[in-house]
């Protein structure tokens, strides 16, 4: 089962360019489902692309801020965090890696923080049982600096950037229907062909 979602926003205001605004996508999971899956291994693979804007000079080199326009990331709400405890913990992330630290990496993650951020297309994933990712309801894309950032143009601050987020959930369990609980939570329509005598 594969989740896609395309979106923009324009991450960066003020005259130092401070983060603005972030993603949340609430996840239709079939948390029942995944309930009763137990210890069963479930596998999560979240990727996101996004446009940058690159600097016309040969900065790059230099300052991992000269190249791209910006960037952004991607973090997935932990099983023992409420809502607002995971918007806090991305709020504290992105001041981090604003600052040069990143948190603590999860076990769960194939790549983790350090692996995963370089270009503009990241993809990691994650391994769980059911039971455990029936908790995690919550995917946050969160913008970091970038050369808009870190220069003086006002022309820049208002403008959106666009993201693709793909989301695949599977499991080796045979006789789950993972697709059917999702596709009516979100109105998906079905198609069905009618013979014509």
């Amino acid at each position: 089962m594969t989740l896609i979602t395309q979106d923009s926003f324009a991450p960066f205001s003020g005259d130092k360019y401070s983060m603005r605004n972030f993603r949340l996508h609430p996840l239709p999971w079939p948390e029942d489902i995944l309930r009763d899956l137990g210890s069963a291994e479930v596998r999560l693979r979240v990727t996101l692309s996004y446009f940058i804007e690159p600097s016309a000079s040969r900065r790059g080199w230099r300052n991992k801020y000269a190249y791209a326009s910006h960037g952004l990331r991607f973090d997935l709400q932990g099983r023992t965090e409420n809502q607002a405890e995971f918007l806090q913990r991305v709020n504290r992330e992105a001041q981090n890696e604003e600052g040069g630290s990143r948190s603590s990496e999860s076990d769960r993650w194939f790549l983790g923080e350090r692996g995963r951020h370089l270009g503009s297309l990241h993809q990691d994933e994650w391994t769980g049982t059911g039971a455990e990712l029936a908790h995690c309801n919550n995917v946050a894309i969160y913008p970091v600096g970038g050369w808009w950032k870190n220069n003086g143009r006002k022309d820049r601050r208002d403008l959106p950037v666009r993201y693709a987020l793909l989301l695949s959930l599977q499991t080796k369990e045979q006789g789950v229907d993972l697709y059917t609980p999702i596709a009516t939570q979100l109105h998906v329509p079905i198609r069905t062909s009618i013979p014509v005598a």
